[in-house]
Order: C-alpha cells, then sequence, then structure tokens
C-alpha cells in the first residue's frame, strides 16, 4: 500500500479524475463510543494508493480492502459497511464505526474542451452528468466558474495549443473559442500532430466551408489527408442552455482519419 500524504481527499479527487483512474471515496458516517477519527473523516483509495485518513490501524486497512473489491468490479455504487473496531477491527478502541463507500470507476469518456465561453460552459454542464473526464481550457482564467464539478479540470494557458502534446489518442476534443485564428491553429495542431479521430469545431457553415478548404488545400495538396467532412446544419441549445433563452444555430466539422 502506497500513501501519498500530501494531498487531501478532495485534491486526491481531483487528481483521480485528471489521470483517468477509479477512485472511493469513504466516508465516516457515524460513530459510537471511543473511535480513531469523527464521524465526517473522509479518505480516497484507489487501486494502488491511498490518499488522506481514517485513523489508520486495522479499521483502515479493512476500509482499503472493500474500497479495492468494489472499485475492482468496475461499476458505480455505494454501499454502508458497520466496523465493531474491538471485533471486526480488532482494535482496542471499544466503539464502532459506519463507513459509507462510494465507488467511482474510471471515466469511459475523455474530453478536452477549449474554450470557456458560453458554450463551453453549457457543453460542460451537460459532460459533466456523464461517465466523462472533462480537460477545460482557456487562456482567461476569469471565464472559469468558482467551483466545478469534479470530474472537471480546469487549464489555464496563455497559450492553448500547448496541452495538445499532451493528449492521448482516445480522447474526444471540442474546440468553441472565441477566435477564429486559435481554432485554425488547434485543429492544424491537432490534425497534424496526434492520431486523436474524434475532433468537433462549431462554426457556421461559411467558417465550417473555409476551414475545410484550407485545410485540404494548404496542408494536404497531394492529398492523402483526414477526410472532412461537413455534416450540415445542426442545432444547439447551448445559448438557451447558458442564458435560459434564444436558440444558436452552428455547422461542425468531423474528421474522420
Amino acid at each position: 500500500m502506497t500513501v501519498t500524504e500530501s494531498l487531501t481527499w478532495g485534491e486526491a479527487i481531483a487528481r483521480a479524475h485528471q489521470h483517468q483512474e477509479g477512485f472511493v471515496l469513504a466516508t465516516v458516517l457515524e460513530t459510537k463510543g471511543s473511535t480513531p477519527r469523527d464521524r465526517g473523516a473522509k479518505m480516497v483509495v484507489t487501486q494502488s494508493q491511498t490518499f488522506d485518513t481514517l485513523g489508520g490501524g486495522r479499521l483502515e486497512q479493512l476500509v482499503i480492502e472493500s474500497a479495492r473489491a468494489s472499485l475492482a468490479l468496475n461499476v458505480k455504487a455505494q454501499h454502508l459497511e458497520h466496523f465493531p473496531l474491538a471485533g471486526k477491527a480488532q482494535q482496542c478502541c471499544g466503539g464502532s464505526v459506519a463507513v459509507l463507500f462510494e465507488v467511482f470507476p474510471a471515466a469511459r469518456l475523455p474530453v478536452t474542451i477549449f474554450g470557456a465561453g458560453h458554450i463551453g460552459r453549457a457543453l460542460v454542464d451537460i459532460l459533466t452528468q456523464c461517465d466523462a473526464r472533462i480537460q477545460w481550457v482557456d487562456s482567461r482564467s476569469e471565464r472559469f466558474p468558482e467551483l466545478l464539478a469534479g470530474n472537471v479540470t480546469p487549464m489555464i494557458r496563455e497559450v492553448p495549443e500547448s496541452v495538445i502534446l499532451s493528449l492521448e489518442a482516445s480522447e474526444r476534443v471540442i474546440i468553441v473559442t472565441h477566435d477564429h485564428a486559435l481554432d485554425l491553429r488547434l485543429l492544424s495542431r491537432l490534425l497534424d500532430e496526434t492520431s486523436i479521430r474524434s475532433i468537433g469545431l462549431i462554426g457556421s457553415a461559411t467558417k465550417a466551408a473555409r476551414f475545410k478548404k484550407t485545410i485540404e488545400s494548404a496542408w494536404y495538396p497531394r492529398g492523402g489527408g483526414p477526410t472532412l467532412a461537413l455534416p450540415g446544419w445542426v442545432g444547439i441549445r447551448a445559448r438557451q442552455a447558458a442564458h435560459g433563452s434564444g436558440r444558436e444555430h452552428c455547422s461542425a466539422i468531423a474528421i474522420r482519419s
């Protein structure tokens, strides 16, 4: 068992989401008599590490074993276990502890969103309710909400393109920035430097056609580049989701290798 004491349970959850790692949040819900930690104490357990503590000793070891057994099932779930310390945990405290186990398997949908404007915020609001791990990139720190869901990692980068080389091939990328030139730079580097198969770009039909022509003529003049398909007008209620009124339409470029 490897313990990383430098991270709190909250920081450990953010780390697990960022690394696409499953985890269990164990919380002391009820105590009776003498116990190592009070009600509300928490720790995070992954298959290889633990973060924070429920007081150590045999109790904590039993919690870790139960958490990892649940995590191995790869099913999002929660359950409550009771631990009589003198009996089950063989500790001298003499009290008892009820621990809630909340199991969060590794997210199956890694998504990176470039752009923290109203479209980006609406997308993040939707994706936080899904089985997704979201990296949210923008150069403007003030565009990010103060409170974010645990599966969202804000990435404030003066040069948003700097994130690209760290992306895995399995990543889904969505480009919804405020800057057409930045959109083109992002799309160019994603096509040239990664093997990512799923890339979405917001824009009007005119923008989509212009980007398609630029990519196919300038970057792949002899052919052999990616196939760019224009699926046509797609209705997106992003403005309605963000502001409660209106309807915004966009066209997307679908990219297939």
